[in-house]
C-alpha cells in the first residue's frame, strides 16, 4: 500500500523555476480563491478502532490548478491523535520542497482541542532541514524539509494544516500529468482530489474503483473534476502482491493520449550526436579494433561506463532532468543514470550501433503500463540497443556485472520508454529466466572408512552470478568461507573444510562457478547420530511463496524476478542400499517443480531437483493452489536416510 506521510508530494526533482519567490523559505500565504473548502469530518467508532500508530487522518485534501504552465498544488491534512503512540508523529509537521524550483507557502496550522481552535499559522516558524534522503544511493537533489514542531500536543487533539506549492516545468507540458492517491496504509475519513483542469486541454484518466465518487463541474475556462473517497480503512496487507495490482485507489491523469508528446519534448535534451573527449575516443577505437562483433563491442562499452564512471547524482534544479555532456561526465569521473546512459549511448553510436536512452522506474516499472503518460512516473534511465535484429537493455549504473549481452542479466524493470523519434508507447522488457536468477548445484558425498568426503560445485548464471561476484568483491574471502562452513555445519555437525574454495568466473558467459571441499569424520557422524539420520537437501524452493493463507486471497501474487534452479545430490559407497523416493512433478501457473531419483550401484544414489518460475503474476483465485503446491515442494526438498550398516 502507498504510505501516507505528513508530506506526500505529487512530484520530486522534476521541475525547475526562476523568480524571486523561488527561495529557501516558507512564504506566508492564504488559500487561493479556487480552493473548495471541506468541512472537517469527525471519526466514528469504526474509524477510531482502525487507527494505525495512534492516529486517524480526518482529511487528506489535494487541489490543483494551473496558471499557464505553472502548476499550483493546495494540500491539506487533518490528523487526530487517538493514543499516546501517535503524539510524536502528529506533533511533527513536515513538508518537502526543492528551493531551486518550488515556492512553498503555509496557509493553515491549527490545533483543535475540545472544539477550541489554537491558530499557530503566524506564530510557529519552521526549521528548514536538508535531509538528502537519497544520499546513500549517491543522489543529491537539494530538497529541503520545512519542519514544524507542535507544542503541547495531547491525545484527542486534531492537527489541521495546509500548504500551497507552485512548480514550473523543465520539460514543456510536464506539469499536466501526475498521480495522486486516494487510499493509503492509514485510515482516512475523507480523501479528495480536485483538478481545476483547463477546458481547452484533453484529459485522459486511469481506471478507478466504484467506491471513488467523481463529479465534474464546468466553470468557464476550467472544468473542475472532484474525486472523493469516504471512510477508507486499509484492508489487511497481503504479501507478494505485484506493484501493478496494489488495491489502493489513485487518480492518474494526463493531457496526452500517448507517450509521443513527452518523447518529443525530451528529444532536444538528448541529441543523437555528442562529442567524446579524445582519451575516450581512443577507448572506443580500441573497443572497435579488439572486439570481434557488435555484441562484444556493446558489452565492452557498457562495462567501461559501469566500471570507470562512478554513480553520483547531482540532481539539483534542472539537473534532475537535463543530462550533463559526456565530456563533462568523463572529466569529473561520475554521473547519475542520465549522464551514464547518455555517455554509453554516445559510445555505441560511435561504434555504429543503434541505441537510445530510455526512461523507466526502478521500483514501479511493472506498473508503468497502468500510468497515464507523464514524466513524474519515471525515476531511472537505461539504454536500449538493437544488434542483429534483437533488442538488448543495459543499465550503465550497474556494477560487478558479467556476460556478453546475449548472456548478461536483463534489468527487471517491466517497461521502458525509449527517447527516439516516432516513439509513442512503452516497450516491455522481457527477462529470460535463463538470464535471471539461475543456479545449478551438485553435492557429492563419498563414504569411506574415515567418514564422508563432500564436494560442492555451485554454478551461478545471470543475476545470480552478478550477486555472487558483488559479494566476493565486497566481503573478505575468509568471511565468505566461514559462512559456507557454517551452512554445512548446521546440517552436519563436526564437518570441516578440506581445502580452499575454488572460483572460476567466465565473464563472457556470465557463469561463476565455485567448488568447496569438506570432510565429515566418521567419529562426528557417530557422535551426532548422523549414521541414523543422514540428511540431503536442496534449497527450499517452496519458500519463494507464502506458506499459508488467511482467508480468501484478494490480490494477485508474484514471485518477482524469474528463477531457475537445478540441484543434484550424488551419494557413493554408502554402507547400505538405497530405496529411491517416488518421482514428484508439480506444475501450476506460478512454477514447475520435479524431484527424480535413481540408484547407482550398491550404496549409490542420485537425486535431481528442478525448479523454475513460470508466470510472473498469478490471479488471486489461483493463489491457494500455488500455496498448497509450495508446501508440497518444501516437504520434498529435504530427505533423510538411515545409512548405518
Amino acid at each position: 500500500m502507498r504510505p501516507l506521510t505528513l508530506a506526500r508530494l505529487l512530484v520530486a526533482a522534476l521541475w525547475a523555476a526562476t523568480g524571486p519567490l523561488w527561495a529557501a523559505e516558507v512564504i506566508p500565504a492564504t488559500d487561493p480563491t479556487w480552493v473548495l473548502p471541506a468541512e472537517r469530518p469527525a471519526a466514528d467508532e469504526r474509524m477510531l478502532a482502525a487507527a494505525v500508530g495512534g492516529r486517524v487522518f480526518l482529511v487528506v485534501d489535494d487541489q490543483i490548478a494551473w496558471d499557464g504552465a505553472t502548476r499550483i498544488h493546495y494540500a491539506r491534512r487533518a490528523v487526530q491523535v487517538t493514543d499516546r503512540s501517535g503524539l510524536e508523529a502528529s506533533a511533527s509537521v513536515d513538508w518537502d520542497f526543492a528551493p531551486e524550483f518550488d515556492s512553498l507557502g503555509l496557509t493553515r496550522l491549527q490545533v483543535i482541542r475540545d472544539g477550541k481552535i489554537t491558530d499557530l499559522t503566524a506564530t510557529l516558524h519552521p526549521d528548514l532541514l536538508r535531509r538528502e534522503s537519497r544520499l546513500e544511493a549517491g543522489i543529491l537533489d537539494g530538497s529541503l524539509t520545512a519542519h514544524y514542531t507542535i507544542p503541547d500536543l495531547r491525545v484527542g487533539d486534531v492537527v489541521d494544516y495546509s500548504f500551497i506549492q507552485s512548480d514550473r516545468p523543465v520539460v514543456p507540458g510536464a506539469s499536466f500529468s501526475g498521480e495522486q492517491g486516494l487510499e493509503y496504509d492509514q485510515p482516512v475519513v475523507l480523501s479528495r482530489l480536485i483538478l481545476n483542469w483547463p477546458a481547452q486541454k484533453p484529459l485522459y484518466l486511469g481506471e478507478l474503483p466504484e467506491r471513488v465518487v467523481h463529479n465534474e463541474t464546468a466553470l468557464g475556462g476550467v472544468i473542475r473534476h472532484e474525486w472523493t473517497r469516504h471512510g477508507h480503512i486499509p484492508p489487511p496487507a497481503e504479501e507478494m502482491t505485484p506493484i501493478e495490482a496494489l488495491p489502493d485507489a489513485a487518480v492518474r491523469y494526463s493531457a496526452d493520449a500517448d507517450w509521443g508528446p513527452l518523447v518529443a519534448a525530451l528529444l532536444p535534451l538528448y541529441p543523437d550526436v555528442q562529442a567524446l573527449p579524445p582519451e575516450w575516443q581512443d577507448k572506443v577505437q580500441a573497443i572497435r579494433d579488439g572486439s570481434p562483433d557488435d555484441l562484444s563491442r556493446a558489452t565492452a562499452a557498457l562495462r567501461m561506463v559501469q566500471d570507470e564512471i562512478r554513480y553520483v547524482g547531482i540532481e539539483i534544479g534542472a539537473g534532475g532532468v537535463v543530462p550533463r555532456k559526456p565530456v563533462q561526465v568523463v572529466a569529473q569521473g561520475f554521473g547519475d543514470c542520465k549522464d551514464k546512459s547518455v555517455l554509453l549511448r554516445t559510445m555505441l553510436g560511435a561504434l555504429g550501433i543503434e541505441a537510445h536512452v530510455a526512461l523507466t522506474d526502478l521500483d514501479e516499472g511493472h506498473a508503468l503500463a497502468l500510468q497515464q503518460p507523464g514524466l513524474s512516473v519515471m525515476d531511472h534511465m537505461i539504454v536500449q540497443a538493437r544488434i542483429g535484429g534483437k533488442v538488448y537493455w543495459m543499465d550503465p549504473t550497474g556494477s560487478h556485472e558479467g556476460g556478453r549481452l546475449d548472456h548478461a542479466a536483463v534489468p527487471d524493470y517491466g517497461y521502458a520508454l525509449p527517447i527516439a523519434k516516432g516513439v509513442t508507447a512503452l516497450d516491455p522488457i522481457e527477462v529470460p529466466v535463463e538470464r535471471a536468477w539461475n543456479t545449478q548445484g551438485t553435492e557429492e558425498f563419498d563414504f569411506s572408512i574415515s567418514g564422508v568426503a563432500v564436494t560442492v560445485t555451485s554454478e551461478f548464471r545471470g543475476a545470480a552470478a552478478n550477486a555472487q561476484r558483488y559479494r566476493m568483491a565486497t566481503e573478505p574471502a575468509e568471511s565468505i568461507s566461514r559462512d559456507l562452513v557454517s551452512y554445512y555445519a548446521t546440517r552436519y555437525p563436526g564437518i570441516g573444510q578440506a581445502g580452499p574454495v575454488q572460483v572460476d568466473d567466465d565473464m563472457v558467459l556470465n557463469r561463476l562457478t565455485t567448488v568447496e571441499h569438506y570432510h565429515l569424520p566418521a567419529a562426528a557422524m557417530q557422535a551426532n547420530g548422523l549414521w541414523q539420520n543422514f540428511v540431503v537437501a536442496a534449497e527450499d524452493f517452496g519458500r519463494y511463496f507464502p506458506q499459508s493463507l488467511s482467508g480468501t486471497r484478494q490480490t494477485p501474487l508474484t514471485a518477482g524476478l524469474p528463477k531457475m534452479h537445478h540441484h543434484t545430490v550424488l551419494i557413493r559407497n554408502a554402507p547400505v542400499p538405497f530405496l529411491p523416493p517416488d518421482r514428484i512433478e508439480i506444475r501450476n501457473e506460478a512454477f514447475a517443480y520435479s524431484l527424480s531419483a535413481r540408484v547407482e550401484r550398491m550404496g549409490g544414489l542420485r537425486l535431481d531437483w528442478d525448479f523454475r518460475t513460470l508466470e510472473r503474476v498469478v490471479p488471486a483465485d489461483r493463489v491457494a493452489e500455488v500455496v498448497r503446491d509450495a508446501r508440497k515442494v518444501s516437504d520434498s526438498t529435504s530427505l533423510t536416510w538411515d545409512v548405518s550398516d
